[in-house]
């Protein structure tokens, strides 16, 4: 499984690629807001306090305009209840920490969709 994490705090990254390696997952650093890798990743994690305001709002806007296709999270203390509801109803998984069970839970939902496939 590829992971792309957006983040800029190099402390969540670099516990999520130790965690990520123990999961046998291989995690990428994403580079902006909008994650357009070829081949795209099996899953997009977005670090939703370390994003400017201006950038959450747009990306919160960019996903909630139509379903998310593929394996989309967020995870964030500062994400707004209203946010929230949006982004699941499009559904994006919202969590509000970073921890281990997290990327578990990515690499399960990963798993089923290619099993679907």
């Amino acid at each position: 499984m590829r992971l792309s994490y957006l983040t800029s705090d190099e402390v969540h990254f670099d516990w999520l690629s130790r965690l990520a390696e123990r999961f046998g997952i291989a995690l990428e650093s994403a580079d902006n807001v909008k994650v357009s890798t070829d081949p795209a990743p099996d899953a997009v994690l977005y670090d939703w306090d370390f994003l400017p305001p201006g950038q959450r709002e747009g990306l919160c806007a960019e996903l909630c305009e139509q379903p998310v296709s593929g394996v989309v999270a967020v995870h964030g203390y500062n994400i707004s209840e209203s946010e929230t509801q949006a982004l699941q109803r499009s559904g994006v998984l919202v969590f509000p920490r970073l921890i281990p069970h997290v990327i578990g839970f990515l690499r399960r939902l990963v798993g089923r969709s290619r099993a679907a496939q």
